[in-house]
């Protein structure tokens, strides 16, 4: 994921591909970023695997949950 973010960001931002080191009132506590979006991922993979969902609603709920952990210094989930 932080190679991702890295290469799609990271001509228009210093911080790309930099998990969150400080603690903000938006998302998971810091020390926890790295847990929660391992679950995030493997969740994901088990509703891709299984087709749990139709790719625009399995886009929208990664989307939504990345936003919940706010894994990046900057941003606002968009």
């Amino acid at each position: 994921m932080l190679w991702l973010h890295r290469r799609m960001f990271g001509d228009v931002w210093t911080w790309a591909g930099k998990q969150r080191q400080r603690a903000t009132n938006i998302g998971v506590e810091f020390h926890l970023i790295t847990t929660q979006s391992q679950l995030l991922l493997d969740d994901a993979k088990h509703w891709h695997a299984q087709s749990v969902f139709e790719p625009d609603e399995l886009a929208a709920k990664i989307h939504s949950r990345l936003a919940s952990i706010h894994p990046f210094p900057n941003g606002n989930g968009r």
